[in-house]
Formats: C-alpha cells, sequence, structure tokens
C-alpha cells in the first residue's frame, strides 16, 4: 500500500499526529515511526471528541533515503512535550525544494515529508510500501 492510499482512510490524514518515536532499521531498509493519529470529529460539540487520538505504527518498508533536517535552534531547547508533526506526499508540499534523489528510483515507490513542528525541521524518505498497525 502506498503512503497517499492510508492517508485517505484516516479521518485528518496524518495532520497534526504527535510523533512518539522514529527509528530507521538500515539492514532491513525500514523506518517505524510510533504516533498518536488525530481521529477527532471536527463536527463534534464535545472537545474530547474533537482532540481524539489513537496510538498506531505506521512502517514503511523498501527504504531507500532518509534526510533528516538539524533542528533550528530557536526552537531545540524550549518545548519538552511531544513533538506535534504533518506528513505529506513530496509533491504535496509547495514552495519547499524537492530533495534530490540520490538516483532513478522505482515507480512505484513514493516520498514523503515530515515536519516536526517544534523542531522547525523536516525528514524526507523514499520508500516502496506502507502500513499502519493501531496499536490501541
Amino acid at each position: 500500500m502506498t503512503f497517499g492510499d492510508l492517508a485517505v482512510r484516516l479521518p485528518n490524514g496524518f495532520h497534526d499526529a504527535e510523533l512518539i518515536s522514529f527509528d530507521v532499521d538500515c539492514l532491513k531498509r525500514e523506518a517505524r515511526i510510533a504516533l498518536h493519529l488525530w481521529i477527532g470529529d471536527l463536527g463534534s460539540e464535545i472537545e474530547a471528541e474533537r482532540e481524539r487520538r489513537c496510538p498506531a505504527l505506521l512502517t514503511l518498508s523498501g527504504v531507500r533515503y532518509c534526510v533528516m533536517e538539524p533542528p533550528d535552534e530557536r526552537y531545540f531547547d524550549e518545548h519538552q512535550g511531544s513533538i506535534t508533526i504533518d506528513m505529506g506526499l513530496a509533491d504535496s508540499l509547495s514552495g519547499r525544494p524537492v530533495i534530490a534523489l540520490p538516483g532513478p528510483m522505482p515507480s512505484s515507490g513514493f516520498s514523503i515529508w515530515i515536519f516536526l513542528q517544534q523542531r522547525n525541521a523536516f525528514i524526507d524518505l523514499w520508500a516502496l510500501d506502507a502500513s499502519l498497525e493501531w496499536k490501541a
């Protein structure tokens, strides 16, 4: 499955997810991203329902590259809580330079960005497949 396929199945995509952990296994060419996904209903009058989150594990397999920007020093020490992120397909973020690929990539894969709000930095990945496992 592609990242885009997963994102459209979620009520709010990967918008405003909370990053729990990020792990890349270079030998397996796999990235595991533990998240609290925002699955709240914006139409609800109950705040707890609007802000509801659910733990999940996003696994990206066939990872060909992972580029992590250093955190912006102006943001680094200010925030000690969870890190709120947004994620999307690389071609969905206009105005941002596209990461130069290290070589030709298979046509079946996808490139994504992850923006770490409390670090003001991006992570860019290219992978062949994505899966999502609910942890609750």
